[in-house]
């Protein structure tokens, strides 16, 4: 007798472990298009050596600061560019796509407005910055980042359960 397989699809919470392989690979291109730009600037720029002799190097130099600031700031607003669009566009990053998850509202896709609130956490600006202590912990500890939360998304997976 033939037996007969059920297979069912559904959707779930994508795990920890998938949306930080996702973030670094885009982490990994990101630094190769916005960040590695700027690698001979930073170097040539800013001195390598103790905490004590880069204090030091900051206070006798503030319009260096200030021009690294602003590339700091350009490069986050490039990161968050990045995240938007391809979330806006196609529910996913290169990271997300490669790793099978990808971001949805409550009910159906989210919104452009929803992936601008939950990337804003990506431009380093005051009081912006206290998300980059604030997700992770909330991610680790609830299983959503606070962005989510807040912008009433989640990041999800395709399951399969197959059945005799």
């Amino acid at each position: 007798m033939a037996k007969t397989l059920k297979v069912e699809k559904g959707v779930r919470s994508a795990s920890i472990f998938k949306r930080l392989v996702a973030f670094l690979v885009d982490l990994a291109i990101l630094n190769f298009i916005v960040v590695w730009p700027f690698k001979r600037f930073f170097e040539s720029m800013i001195p390598s050596g103790n905490l004590m002799e880069l204090a030091s190097f900051v206070k006798a130099n503030p319009a260096i600061v200030s021009q690294v600031n602003s590339i700091y700031l350009f490069m986050g607003i490039m990161f968050f560019i990045y995240f938007t669009i391809c979330e806006a566009r196609f529910g996913q990053s290169l990271g997300k796509y490669i790793v099978g998850i990808y971001v949805k509202g409550e009910k159906e896709n989210a919104t452009f407005w929803q992936i601008v609130i939950r990337n804003i956490f990506l431009i380093p600006i005051f009081p912006i910055l206290l998300l980059w202590v604030i997700d992770p912990l909330s991610l680790v500890f609830t299983k959503s980042r606070f962005s989510d939360r807040i912008s009433k998304t989640q990041v999800i997976e395709n399951v399969k359960k197959v059945y005799v």
